[in-house]
């Protein structure tokens, strides 16, 4: 009996064995490397998806503010631009929206307008044009 006594802890003590759990240590260690990788490969997918919808997204905007712009010059030229507030702007159907604004000019106040701002909204995207009337003329051909 104590020669099985001690051939069981010689086997424990034996470079085999150690060299086992070494195997074992260093397959937890890959799997961890392995599975961190995988999630920051996931998270840069993830932030691909989100700007190729904000791209679409954009370019709703960006036309929505140009349909702004078009929308102020038509009040300037046709209508009087204090009187923008009675036309009605036009409708979106893809759910965009915009807001016009005109900056009255600060050196002479009988030119009118020095500039207009239009700013669009698409969803969580904005963007806005900026028009300057400076050179332009008062009088229509």
């Amino acid at each position: 009996m104590n020669h099985s006594l001690r051939s069981r802890e010689g086997l424990a003590s034996h470079p085999l064995r150690r060299s086992g759990q070494v195997m074992l240590l260093s397959m937890l260690v890959l799997g961890g490397i392995l599975l961190g990788a995988s999630t920051l490969a996931g998270l840069l997918m993830l932030y691909q998806i989100r700007q190729t919808s904000n791209a679409s997204l954009s370019a709703q905007a960006i036309f929505a503010a140009d349909t702004g712009i078009e929308w102020g010059l038509y009040c300037v030229v046709k209508i009087k631009p204090l009187d923008c507030a009675s036309v009605p702007k036009p409708v979106m159907t893809n759910g965009t929206s915009f807001d016009v604004a005109f900056s009255p000019a600060t050196s002479t106040p009988q030119d009118g307008y020095e500039s207009m701002r239009s700013v669009a909204a698409s969803a969580r995207t904005s963007r806005a044009f900026q028009l300057f009337f400076e050179g332009a003329t008062s009088t229509l051909p």
